[in-house]
């Protein structure tokens, strides 16, 4: 007598308890618990009133009830305990977790901070597989192995007690093994009506494997009158080859791996198919990752293979603005404009650091700085670049106080959200920027960033666009993940911001509504008073020198610019456009140069070989390598060379003055 057939399965999403000594540990598991597919419900030890928490995911209990019927604890698959109060009762606890989740056998994985604080549990329940205790440091990989195993055992369960007391018929190593494979499997006849299903298929649809029986394929998986475009199982039935496709299912929100191969009875007649379907979303999500992963990698590459000529070409244009600045009259018309060019070529020089910055993720050196400053050149950039239908306000306090910081992944941080602000409104709005002092950074509630409470100052970006649910919030700052059209973002926009606050000891936060607009904020450490002025507001004259230089580059107009700007400071130069020449003339009198100037990317002879040859004529020369970029020098591997000062092009006059005095005053001390 065939059993009846459940028609649908209770299957929404596992439901885990969490119970804690404090707010922020809870936050912290929950957070250990995403990805996992879980509801997670939690409260502190002792049923305290805690309020709302705003960990991932958790939604919080005010109170353990004294009573199993409330809908926030029933049915749940597992329970976490993490209590590591002494005047907590764990064996009574875990006897009151289970009455209220209505479930006298609910699996618990107890949490302890040593092997040495076990007592007051139901050891006992570990034989019978109800308990488990971790004890020691708690890694997020060892607690999400072990809820895996319960949340397996809780659906190995769940599938029991839907087949019923009475089994469904069959037996045996063949049916075990059927409904033991993760993939979904269905065995079709002639006409795409499912014969059989494994227990995959029906935890897909949340239907017994049986409720599937009699349906055809394509009206179960796609709620349609005919077969999908593509699928594989058509091709079968035609030619009774297996067949294969990459199916990308709307409705289920999965890419599915379909494979359909011919069934055949003992006669050898064809009878239908098994239809197979692995679900590769995750596969293909880590594909697209390493696709924009290369793409990155190209891009460093071709940032490093445009750096150097690029970069000499900067030094040019800078170097010779700043010679004729100094040729002309504080005040002039002239040396106003010049400085707005000097002012482009410099954000053009910051443009390359940034990208080899993120793509080779380079260290940037933090300075103290004042960020009104940046905040106000970048106003200046982004009123020249945004539509004039958007209306840019802005509130900045120039009293707000010094933070360290690079200045540019500042800039960058401001750039990159107004840009996303003013992408949100097509239509027009208002773009504000605000930039105040704050009292203390707020306490990050998944304490991730491990932040002391201290006085900040807050950069602020609002926009009236469309804003955001609260999914996207949450989601917003995952890398690769973009709001945007295809081929209008690569999503590591905001990515990188948080990266670049997270790095300068920040916070960044968010809030948003749908159709009433976004506010980003940017928490950084306020430096103590103290500490005024920056390398921006120093307006000091260049260091000057009458020593003899030697200055060697394979790019004239450098050599020429170079030479020019340490004349005007007073010092003898010889020049070379050709390290072999270069060489030659130091054999000849070594004693006769103070300091050699070099570049390190020259034809037929590099400034690290320069270097060694120096180096062995006269083993106390000094030498500063300039270089516009190479991934074969970087400051450690100049100062194993003997380098004394490694500077990267374009070096403006001020900088190159304060290198050139810096080393010559230390080599008067040794």
């Amino acid at each position: 007598m065939p059993r009846p057939v459940s028609p649908v399965i209770p299957m929404g999403r596992a439901k885990i308890l969490l119970v804690g000594d404090s707010r922020e540990e809870l936050a912290e598991l929950a957070l250990h618990l995403e990805g996992l597919g879980v509801e997670v419900k939690a409260t502190p030890a002792g049923g305290v009133t805690a309020g709302p928490s705003r960990g991932p995911n958790i939604q919080n209990i005010q109170n353990i009830p004294d009573t199993p019927d409330g809908p926030d604890t029933r049915d749940a698959a597992l329970a976490i305990l993490a209590s590591h109060r002494p005047e907590i009762n764990g064996t009574a606890l875990i006897e009151r977790l289970r009455s209220v989740a209505g479930n006298g056998d609910l699996p618990v994985i107890v949490l302890r901070k040593d092997h040495n604080n076990l007592s007051g549990l139901p050891v006992q329940d570990i034989e019978q597989g109800r308990l488990d205790i971790l004890a020691g440091p708690l890694t997020p990989l060892l607690l999400r192995g072990r809820v895996r195993a319960f949340l397996e055992l809780h659906r190995a369960r769940q599938a029991a007690a839907w087949r019923g007391p009475g089994g469904d018929g069959t037996s045996g190593t063949w049916e075990d093994t059927f409904n033991a494979i993760t993939d979904i499997i269905t065995i079709q006849d002639t006409d795409m009506r499912i014969v059989r299903a494994n227990l995959a298929a029906g935890l897909l649809f949340g239907l017994a494997p049986e409720a599937l029986i009699g349906r055809r394929c394509y009206e179960l998986f796609r709620d349609t009158t005919e077969p999908c475009a593509g699928c594989p199982g058509t091709r079968t039935f035609l030619d009774h080859t297996r067949h294969v496709a990459e199916i990308t299912h709307h409705k289920l929100g999965k890419t599915l791996l379909v494979s359909a191969s011919p069934l055949y009875d003992g006669g050898g007649r064809f009878v239908g198919l098994v239809h197979t379907a692995k679900d590769i979303s995750e596969q293909k999500k880590m594909e697209q990752q390493f696709r924009q992963a290369q793409k990155m990698e190209a891009m460093g590459t071709l940032a490093g293979g445009i750096a150097h000529d690029f970069n000499n070409i900067l030094a040019a244009i800078i170097g010779f603005g700043d010679l004729a600045v100094a040729d002309l009259p504080p005040g002039s018309r002239a040396g106003e404009d010049l400085n707005e060019v000097l002012a482009a070529a410099d954000r053009a020089k910051t443009l390359v650091k940034q990208i080899l910055s993120f793509s080779r993720q380079v260290e940037r050196d933090q300075q103290p700085i004042l960020i009104h400053l940046i905040v106000k050149e970048a106003l200046k950039l982004l009123r020249a670049s945004i539509p004039t239908t958007i209306e840019i306000r802005s509130e900045i306090d120039t009293d707000c106080g010094p933070v360290m910081a690079d200045p540019t992944q500042i800039h960058q941080v401001l750039m990159n959200l107004c840009t996303n602000a003013y992408h949100a409104m097509a239509d027009g709005g208002i773009l504000a920027v605000g930039l105040k002092k704050g009292q203390n950074i707020p306490v990050d509630p998944l304490g991730r960033l491990g932040l002391p409470s201290s006085a900040c100052v807050v950069l602020e970006v609002s926009d009236t666009g469309c804003g955001m649910d609260q999914n996207t919030v949450e989601r917003i700052f995952d890398p690769y993940f973009t709001t945007k059209a295809e081929g209008k973002g690569t999503g590591l926009g905001l990515a990188m911001v948080h990266g670049i606050v997270v790095s300068h000891h920040g916070r960044i936060t968010v809030d948003s509504e749908p159709g009433r607009g976004s506010t980003f904020r940017v928490y950084l450490p306020r430096l103590a008073t103290g500490v005024t002025r920056t390398a921006m507001e120093k307006n000091e004259p260049c260091p000057t020198g009458d020593e003899r230089i030697l200055v060697v580059d394979d790019e004239k107009p450098v050599v020429r610019v170079t030479s020019l700007s340490l004349q005007n400071l007073g010092y003898r130069v010889v020049s070379f456009s050709s390290s072999e020449e270069a060489v030659a003339e130091f054999r000849s009198r070594p004693d006769d140069f103070d300091l050699i100037i070099t570049d390190m990317a020259m034809p037929r002879m590099s400034g690290a070989q320069l270097t060694r040859e120096v180096l062995l004529i006269r083993p106390d020369m000094p030498i500063i390598l300039c270089t516009g970029y190479s991934e074969s020098i970087n400051d450690e591997r100049a100062r194993e060379l003997g380098i004394r000062k490694f500077l990267l092009k374009p070096v403006v006059r001020k900088t190159l003055a304060t290198a050139v005095r810096a080393v010559l005053d230390e080599g008067k001390k040794v």
